[in-house]
């Protein structure tokens, strides 16, 4: 009797995934087809998107349609922001996100994606476009009754391997160099490399100086060593645009942290806890 049970167990198990499965294709299907018409920049401003905040390494820009943000309705085929990253000097559409405005005890809605994909911020739009809010993956409290925006991206354009709904993307470093990831195994030291040579929003300053809030000595110091590094690791792009030997790449951004934590010592700690969340 033990054996027919736990048979009917597995079964079980297995027809939840594949149902799950299913949902997920289904959903991503609904996003592909419902974005499709995106796929040009100038369709999703006819359509009332616009660009919110600087374009993040491992995310993209962030275009957001405010009146959708507002409905407040979870619809696949219409999501809410779009992400896009620069290749080749164009925009390219990488993914979508869908946002949830939530009362104090509210969940995300049911989707094909769990719970746990979605991630919460307190605040308007453009504020939680600043490096930091998103490097921490959670805002901090904004008080009882504050409304919370919780967001869940999918990469539906520009597959993650990390997962179709984990916010952070990883091969979209090397999209912007115009290199197929699925080919590729680079480290990653070498990744944040080639997102520094890719960095034409400063964002790496940005995310530093939000988190030390340094004097302004200290904040000319790190621009002109971020802007030093950042203009080896695009020589090493450019020496080698298919990253052969990547290992200079990475040095570029191994560099970068150790000549930040030289020049400021009394921000050590501070910069080390800071590396590892980027």
């Amino acid at each position: 009797m033990r054996s027919i049970a736990l048979f009917f167990v597995v079964v079980g198990v297995r027809l939840a995934s594949a149902q799950s499965e299913d949902a997920t294709a289904r959903m991503l299907s609904a996003a592909r087809e419902g974005t499709t018409r995106y796929r040009s920049i100038d369709s999703a401003i006819a359509d009332g998107f616009k660009r919110v905040g600087v374009e993040f390494p491992a995310m993209g820009e962030h275009w957001v349609n405010l009146p959708r943000v507002l409905e407040n309705q979870f619809d696949p085929a219409r999501p809410s922001v779009l992400t896009y990253i620069t290749e080749g000097g164009r925009r390219r559409l990488a993914g979508v996100a869908y946002t949830a405005l939530l009362a104090e005890g509210e969940q995300p809605p049911n989707s094909a994606a769990p719970r746990a994909y979605w991630h919460e911020h307190n605040g308007s739009v453009a504020e939680e476009s600043l490096p930091l809010h998103h490097a921490a993956g959670m805002a901090t409290d904004a008080g009882p009754g504050a409304p919370r925006l919780s967001i869940l991206h999918a990469w539906v354009w520009l597959p993650n391997p990390a997962g179709s709904f984990v916010t952070d993307n990883w091969t979209l470093p090397l999209a912007r160099l115009g290199i197929d990831a699925s080919h590729r195994t680079l480290s990653p030291d070498a990744i944040r490399g080639v997102s520094l040579a890719n960095d034409d929003a400063s964002y790496y300053e940005q995310t530093i100086e939000t988190s030390l809030a340094p004097s302004d000595a200290a904040l000319k110091l790190i621009q002109s060593i971020v802007a030093r590094h950042r203009a080896e690791a695009r020589a090493e792009a450019r020496k080698d645009p298919t990253l052969r030997d990547a290992s200079r790449i990475a040095a570029a951004w191994t560099s970068l942290w150790n000549d930040l934590e030289k020049s400021l010592p009394r921000d050590g700690a501070a910069l080390r806890s800071l590396r590892a969340r980027l």
